[in-house]
């Protein structure tokens, strides 16, 4: 028997075949909860809901479309959100990262502000000068060969020789005068040593380099205490012109004065001042590839 409910007035009813009949509230018959009648009743409410969704769609033919664009823009936004988190941290990231940077390079000022005051600026001066230099001086040098022909003259009846870039085989020598007078106190001689030991760590050791160290007084020698008294000049030249070396260091302080003529070193001269300059020393001697003067 199939039961049948009235959703307005709450009354069930039965088909008999060739009508429907009302039941009676006060039935026994009713249907009961789990009853294979009120399943017959979920079946009927199923149904009407199912028409009612058919209607709307005919009516509204583009409700479910909506439904699907409000979802497609809820994802867009999302989306949108999501991108402009990630970017916001990205620009977070890259300020903290140029703001690390623009700090690193106020200290990295600091400290090469730090190097060019007093004393330090001239010892400072001379390792970046010397070590431009030096680096000059072993660089790659060009040399013909017949092994590569000159491509100016490709077009010509001539052979000509090409060039190829060498390293420079020769290592290049620098003779260093310090001043062991009565008035190069212990001071000027520490500092003095640390000059000789940089260059013979940065160059010597590195075999960039070939140092010969020579002392003066009022005379030179190799032995640091036989310099005699006083401090001239006169001396230093003598020994340049006898040797000719290929570059030269001097370091002294301003007591040279007895220089009347002066001495030329095929490669670089780099004067060292300890407690004053001597002008007599720098008018007396120039290097034909380059003079320089630092108080250290």
């Amino acid at each position: 028997m199939n039961i049948y409910v009235d959703d307005s007035t709450g009354k069930y009813y039965s088909w008999d075949g060739s009508k429907f009949v009302e039941y009676s509230n006060s039935s026994n018959s009713q249907p009961t909860i789990g009853s294979h009648g009120d399943e017959n009743i979920t079946n009927a409410e199923e149904e009407e809901r199912q028409k009612k969704i058919d209607q709307e769609e005919k009516e509204n033919p583009n409700l479910n479309k909506d439904i699907k664009s409000d979802s497609d823009r809820v994802k867009d936004i999302t989306q949108k959100m999501a991108d402009k988190e990630t970017a916001d941290k990205m620009d977070s990231d890259r300020i903290r990262v140029n703001q690390r940077e623009r700090e690193r390079q106020k200290a990295a000022a600091r400290k090469n502000a730090s190097n060019y005051k007093g004393n330090k600026a001239g010892l400072t001066k001379f390792k970046a000068d010397f070590s431009k230099f030096i680096k000059n001086e072993v660089a790659e040098v060009e040399q013909a060969t017949w092994s590569r022909l000159n491509r100016r003259y490709t077009d010509t009846p001539f052979i000509m020789q090409g060039t190829r870039r060498e390293e420079n085989s020769s290592i290049p020598s620098v003779r260093i005068y310090f001043d062991h007078s009565g008035s190069w106190v212990e001071e000027k001689i520490r500092d003095g040593k640390q000059v000789i030991e940089s260059i013979v760590k940065e160059y010597v050791n590195k075999k960039k380099l070939k140092v010969e160290i020579l002392y003066f007084g009022n005379r030179v020698s190799e032995n640091p205490d036989d310099t005699g008294g006083g401090t001239k000049g006169q001396p230093i030249m003598d020994n340049i012109k006898q040797y000719k070396p290929d570059n030269v260091i001097i370091m002294t302080d301003s007591d040279i004065g007895d220089l009347t003529s002066t001495t030329v070193v095929k490669g670089g001269v780099f004067l060292l001042f300890k407690g004053g300059i001597s002008v007599n020393l720098q008018q007396n001697i120039r290097g034909k590839k380059i003079t320089r003067s630092y108080e250290i």
